[in-house]
């Protein structure tokens, strides 16, 4: 029990340190486990630098929870879901406690994710959603909204 109550303050950090900058926040911290959560964070795309300020929140989080949590930052070299699957695979035979992932593809990792799911691993989707519905959570922009507020918003300025 403790250890699920530490997988969800960890992950919840991760995402809330990635989409937002933190200032006088006063988080509680969960009671530290004898066996460290591990998580695996799987991005797009390795060598681009739109997921830095992810991997500087699992940088954070390592730093503040230290050997209770163990962050596993990674991804396929070039965005491409054929490449990511295999990490993902890797993830779920690594026994991890939880998938936090930015998908490739919207529907190409489904039956992968499904072996996470079979395997007990939640599976949180960042930046870009799938399709497949055993995710446990999705967190980011909905674009056409977004566009559509934004659109709004302008033409509120220009008086229509």
């Amino acid at each position: 029990m403790k250890k699920n109550h530490l997988l969800r303050t960890i992950t919840a950090g991760i995402l809330a340190l990635s989409m937002m900058p933190m200032s006088g926040c006063n988080r509680h911290k969960p009671e530290i486990t004898t066996d460290p959560v591990d998580i695996a964070v799987i991005v797009k795309d390795l060598n681009s630098s739109y997921w830095e300020p992810v991997q500087k929140a699992c940088d954070d989080l390592k730093a503040e929870y230290g050997d209770a949590v163990n962050i596993i930052f990674t991804g396929p070299d070039e965005e491409s879901a054929e490449k990511q699957i295999p990490v993902i695979e890797k993830a779920i035979n690594d026994r991890v406690d939880a998938i936090v992932l930015a998908a490739c593809d919207p529907d190409a990792e489904n039956e992968t994710l499904a072996k996470a799911t079979a395997a007990g691993i939640p599976i949180i989707t960042i930046d870009s959603d799938v399709t497949y519905e055993g995710k446990a959570s999705y967190v980011g922009t909905m674009n056409e909204t977004a566009g559509k507020t934004a659109a709004r918003y302008a033409a509120g300025l220009i008086d229509n």
